[in-house]
């Protein structure tokens, strides 16, 4: 089999989205406020969100993952993302919305971000959070509240970790890995 076979034949694990496998674009839809796309170089690989407007957002639509998850299960959220250098200064919170069974949370999750180029994992604590429980049916990320068309966060991957200590670990591999520190991750 070709690598394009094992990638097309993948599952999409709902717990650890990597933006370096193709696959997992299944589960991405977008506004027409952004574009997304792999940057695909051979130093990077992420879902690169540039936004076209002030309000740019992409869904990811957890249904079409190869199996359900619950969010009593997954008390934190692992974002790894960079912000580009060449973004404009307004360009530096992401927002986080979930939607459990059909219901959208009114509760705006924000994540402020690092400019400086680099990847940095973001935990967030879930446990406690209004309405974190039931069936996972999506995650609304909103690169950024206020930006200018061509900002671009670079997203390499989405975890759901079930405690603190998980939520680190993946938080530095996953950090190191997208920085060119240590070989990826992911495993075939």
């Amino acid at each position: 089999p070709t690598a394009n076979d094992i990638n097309n034949s993948a599952e999409i694990n709902p717990e650890k989205l990597d933006f370096s496998i193709s696959k997992v674009y299944d589960i991405v839809d977008y506004s027409e406020s952004i574009n997304v796309g792999i940057k695909n170089d051979t130093e990077e690989k992420a879902m690169a969100a540039t936004a076209a407007s002030g309000h740019p957002s992409t869904l990811l639509d957890y249904s079409k993952c190869d199996r359900r998850i619950n969010a009593e299960d997954y008390k934190y959220v692992v974002v790894t993302a960079k912000a580009s250098e060449k973004n404009s200064e307004t360009a530096k919170t992401l927002y986080m919305y979930y939607n459990l069974a059909y219901f959208m949370t009114s509760e705006d999750i924000s994540i402020e971000l690092t400019l400086d180029g680099k990847y940095h994992s973001y935990i967030v604590k879930m446990e406690g959070t209004a309405d974190w429980e039931g069936s996972v049916d999506s995650l609304v990320i909103c690169p950024f509240d206020n930006c200018m068309a061509d900002d671009t966060l670079y997203i390499r991957a989405i975890s759901l970790a079930k405690d603190l200590e998980s939520a680190l670990d993946i938080a530095n591999t996953y950090e190191m890995s997208a920085n060119g520190n240590i070989k990826s991750p992911v495993t075939t």
